[in-house]
């Protein structure tokens, strides 16, 4: 804060217009002349002069600095962050296709009983700075909702669909119980059969 910021006696009393407490002029002629206490006054010079030239190091006093380093260290925290929207390219788009009437089938217990299906869930997310598309689903029967059936009759899947098409089955569980991975190669036919067969 500014030198000769101490109150200015007779001076009266008014309310800051930016944090709303009660104060009065300190006679140096400027904050109170824009309604503002000096501490208010002195922050909005420092977010100016952050917003036309920036600062050189981090300044305490700047309260766009201190925004700025809070969002830094929360997203710092957090880890990394999903994307607003999900952006695809051809070949994702044309492997989730195929993934969509896979999965319902295969859940479905073949065609004569695939009608009697549905996705509970169908959700895709992307984190930011990458092209991978993570896809989660759940299938069960229609209008299982409240029953046991919802609890023990549905499936789940969470699957990684790389930029090329490849998809990677992440946490599966094979009948021994143990975990493996599966992805596509070379055809990806064969590689998304491996996928949709296996649940977490």
């Amino acid at each position: 804060m500014k030198k000769g910021n101490r109150f200015e006696v007779g001076s009266g009393v008014y309310t800051c217009e930016v944090c709303g407490k009660r104060t009065r002029s300190t006679g140096r002629g400027d904050n109170e002349n824009v309604g503002l206490c000096a501490k208010c006054y002195d922050e909005a010079g420092e977010e100016n002069e952050h917003s036309d030239r920036g600062h050189e190091e981090y300044r305490e006093t700047c309260p766009t600095c201190r925004e700025e380093r809070e969002k830094a260290e929360t997203a710092k925290k957090k880890g990394p962050q999903y994307r607003e929207k999900v952006e695809l390219n051809k070949a994702q788009v044309g492997v989730l296709g195929i993934l969509h009437e896979m999965i319902l089938l295969e859940d479905g217990l073949g065609e004569r009983f695939v009608a009697e299906h549905e996705y509970k869930m169908w959700e895709l997310n992307q984190f930011e700075g990458s092209q991978t598309v993570f896809l989660s689903t759940e299938v069960g029967h229609k209008g299982d909702e409240g029953t046991m059936a919802a609890l023990l009759a549905r499936t789940r899947r969470h699957m990684a669909i790389g930029t090329k098409g490849g998809v990677k089955l992440l946490g599966a569980k094979d009948r021994r119980g143990k975990t493996k991975m599966k992805k596509t190669r070379k055809s990806p036919i064969r590689g998304l059969s491996n996928a949709v067969r296996g649940t977490v």
